[in-house]
């Protein structure tokens, strides 16, 4: 610590210190430039050996040999070799360099580099790495036919569009995998279809299959019963025909997962409002999966007519526009006030927003009704319920009701295991609250003339209360 005191203390032992810190600097920034020097050096030899001269391409392979330099400035000059030996004789003498090379294999681009790594690497998967970024047609089929790997020659195959190139490889390939990859990029017809009809191996005829557009050979294939369920699965997908789509959903009573499939690729409106008009030939799940795609007002008005089922009744309502289908509406709410109280309940909540008095009072009023279905689980016996929840918005507020269905217990559940328990949508107490702010003269009107069965009944009981 004495000396250290003593330096700065004295001016000639400062003035030192000053000279060391100026000469620290100074190499710095000598090696900085010298640093930048360097790659534009490379830059020029690259230009002057791709120019013919030998001894730029020498002094490039020395730079990209020599231990000696940092790594990113060896690369930077093995990036602008383009002789293959002297590439893989670089990187079969310098194990360390190598490994930084392949580590490196994203930013490379020099097909050469590329070839050199898909031919020497240790790894697999860094051969196929290599050979995927090489987009040279003539390299790319060489390596598809005599790659020593078959991940090599698959990963050619990936880049490869030449049909004739693809089929031909396909045709003298031994390998599944390799084969599998060259199917996948092919897409002449009878090609495929002759594998799908031919060939026994499954991944072979299921990924060609993937690749047919003929919708005739589709849906047979869809439904045949003896082909396997990945199959008529994978043809389905394929199938864009909505009439085939129709033809396999109308038919097919074995595999609902396959109908599943099908109905959910049908949007032809028409199509889709046969479905539901045909309700017992279908299972709820399928109808409503129907019901997503449909949107035509005049069809689902149709419906909404004729349907039976509860389930999809209420869903059919849920979707009908009061504007365009109020008739229909105000008739199903009047069918169903005996025989299905949260039909009634729903076809009036759908007609609400569509009342004249009531919207001259309101600014904004929306009604949304929803359901949910739920059981409780004791053994081999179930609890079935059904929750209703109805959201009201009334200009600036916003209220949910919940309408529960009964819970029941253990003891219980044997009996009523048929049974399902709904809970019920409370029409007076949604109404009450919708007519409650509104003048005697309004609730006159809506008791007299108003369509819905039951703002019209609430309007007369606050009136007589109120005599």
């Amino acid at each position: 610590m004495k000396k250290l005191s003593i330096i700065f203390t004295n001016k000639s032992g400062l003035k030192v210190v000053k000279n060391i810190l100026n000469i620290c600097v100074l190499l710095l920034f000598i090696n900085t430039i010298s640093g930048q020097t360097s790659f534009n050096e490379i830059d020029i030899l690259a230009k002057k050996c791709n120019e013919g001269q030998m001894a730029s391409c020498n002094k490039l392979v020395s730079i990209a040999k020599n231990g000696k330099k940092e790594y990113d400035l060896r690369m930077a000059a093995f990036n602008k070799i383009n002789d293959q030996s002297i590439l893989e004789d670089i990187m079969k003498n310098d194990y360390y360099f190598s490994r930084y090379i392949v580590d490196q294999i994203r930013n490379i681009n020099n097909k050469n580099i590329l070839i050199v790594i898909a031919n020497s690497s240790f790894q697999d998967y860094i051969r196929a790495r290599a050979v995927e970024k090489i987009t040279d047609q003539n390299t790319l089929i060489s390596f598809a036919k005599n790659g020593i790997i078959p991940a090599l020659r698959a990963s050619a195959i990936k880049n490869i569009n030449d049909q004739s190139i693809l089929i031909e490889i396909f045709n003298n390939e031994s390998e599944s995998k390799v084969r599998v990859e060259a199917i996948k990029k092919i897409s002449e017809q009878r090609f495929l279809v002759n594998i799908v009809n031919n060939i026994i191996d499954r991944d072979l005829r299921e990924t060609a299959l993937g690749n047919i557009t003929d919708q005739n050979l589709l849906l047979s294939i869809a439904s045949d019963n003896k082909e396997s369920y990945s199959m008529r699965q994978i043809a389905i997908n394929n199938l864009t025909d909505q009439n085939a789509l129709f033809s396999f959903a109308e038919n097919d009573q074995e595999l609902s997962g396959l109908r599943i499939t099908a109905i959910e690729k049908i949007t032809d409106q028409v199509i889709l409002g046969k479905i539901l008009m045909n309700e017992y030939g279908y299972s709820n799940d399928l109808l409503l999966l129907a019901l997503k795609n449909l949107n035509d007002q005049q069809i689902l008005d149709n419906i909404a007519k004729n349907i039976r089922k509860s389930e999809i009744l209420w869903n059919v309502l849920n979707l009908l526009n009061c504007d365009i289908n109020y008739q229909t509406i105000i008739y199903l709410l009047n069918q169903n006030i005996e025989r299905d109280h949260n039909i009634a309940a729903i076809a009036a909540i759908k007609a609400i927003p569509c009342d004249t008095i009531l919207n001259q009072h309101y600014a904004i009023l929306d009604l949304i009704a929803d359901y949910k279905r739920g059981y409780d689980s004791y053994n081999v016996a179930f609890w079935r319920w059904i929750d209703y929840t109805v959201k009201i918005e009334m200009n600036a507020r916003v209220l949910t009701y919940q309408y529960p269905g009964k819970r029941g217990k253990k003891e219980e559940t044997l009996s009523m295991v048929k049974i399902l328990h709904e809970g019920k949508i409370d029409m007076n107490e949604i109404c009450e609250l919708l007519l409650s702010p509104l003048r005697r003269n309004d609730l006159m009107k809506i008791a007299e003339t108003s369509d819905i069965y039951y703002i019209r009944e609430t309007a007369k009981r606050i009136l007589e209360k109120n005599n």
